[in-house]
């Protein structure tokens, strides 16, 4: 009966959401030390990935003759 209730639904989806983004701005406490850890580890990687790239697409480049 409550599943074919259309107003049930939506005030239990309306509900749902309004929890989990609660908790979502709750936990930011707890996830923010993690999310810096990876940044300050991912960062360099990318940029040497970034470079490593650059310097193997010039050495091509200027190695062929135009």
């Amino acid at each position: 009966m409550f599943r074919r209730n259309k107003l049930f639904f939506w005030t239990a989806e309306i509900l749902l959401l309004t929890l989990i983004f609660y908790l979502w701005r709750e936990m930011g406490a707890i996830i923010t030390p993690f999310v810096t850890v990876v940044n300050t580890i991912m960062i360099p990687f990318l940029l040497g990935g970034i470079f490593l790239l650059y310097n193997k697409s010039n050495r091509y480049l200027l190695g062929k003759k135009m």
